[in-house]
């Protein structure tokens, strides 16, 4: 290579090298925005249902964190944002059946953070259910582009807007439950707990990720078809709240 190559060719390596630096101080700027992140067993979801009758009975109160996610990257400070109560979905009564923070936070170095909404057990959750409707809005720190999220069962589902349902009341069990434990009852979930030890949420949401839930569910059912033949053949047949019904499992589980 003569000497006008090695010339031609340091300036090309120059200019690509200036190419690159240049080419690294671009920046990415765009607003911070911040929407709810909630999941259940994997899937994204806008709303969920919350049950007194799953806690003790001294229980009066629980805290529901509903998780939130931002874009863009952690921040050295605390930063806020704006949450509002979308009356015209909603028939919780603040103070009543529910109390917000003070303020809305996302803690510093935090992508992810959550929402803590107070849920108070009033007497009146037994008979009914309420729904508490919450919806993020542009402001403080944040803005609220991110309006969508995907989930492959519900489609597009709202990322600014989530709802709760809040009772004191048991869940009554999908019909996935019906081949092993029969008919639902109040009477019969607080006996399959009492027997095999079945968490009370277990059946709303924790089977929809247990890879082990047909032979778990059927060791349960099973548990409590022999504890209800024995009561019988001891002369205490267990009957549902009618006083009529004897209790039974699943066809299959008899």
């Amino acid at each position: 290579m003569n000497k006008i190559s090695y010339i031609a060719a340091f300036a090309l390596a120059l200019c690509l090298f200036a190419s690159c630096k240049k080419e690294s101080l671009l920046t990415y700027d765009v607003s911070d925005n911040i929407y709810f992140n909630y999941k259940a067993s994997g899937l994204i979801a806008d709303s969920l249902e919350a049950s007194f009758a799953i806690r003790p009975a001294s229980a009066t109160d629980s805290v529901l964190k509903l998780p939130l996610a931002i874009t863009g990257t952690a921040s050295d400070h605390d930063r806020t944002y704006k949450v509002i109560v979308i009356d015209s979905n909603t028939t919780a009564v603040a103070g009543k059946h529910y109390v917000l923070p003070a303020s809305f936070t996302i803690r510093a170095g935090r992508v992810l953070d959550s929402l803590p909404v107070k849920l108070l057990r009033s007497a009146d959750l037994q008979t009914k259910a309420v729904y508490l409707k919450l919806a993020l809005q542009p402001g403080g720190d944040f803005t609220t582009d991110m309006k969508t999220l995907y989930s492959s069962i519900a489609g597009t589902v709202n990322a600014l807007a989530f709802k709760v349902k809040i009772s004191d009341m048991f869940i009554v069990w999908s019909s996935s439950f019906n081949t092993y434990f029969g008919v639902f009852s109040i009477k019969k979930i607080k006996l399959i707990n009492q027997v095999t030890g079945m968490p009370f949420d277990y059946y709303t949401k924790g089977w929809l990720s247990d890879l082990q839930f047909s032979v778990r569910a059927a060791n349960w059912a099973i548990s409590v078809s022999h504890y209800l033949a024995d009561q019988k053949a001891a002369g205490h047949t267990v009957y549902e709240n009618d006083g009529i019904t004897e209790m039974k499992m699943g066809t299959a589980y008899q």
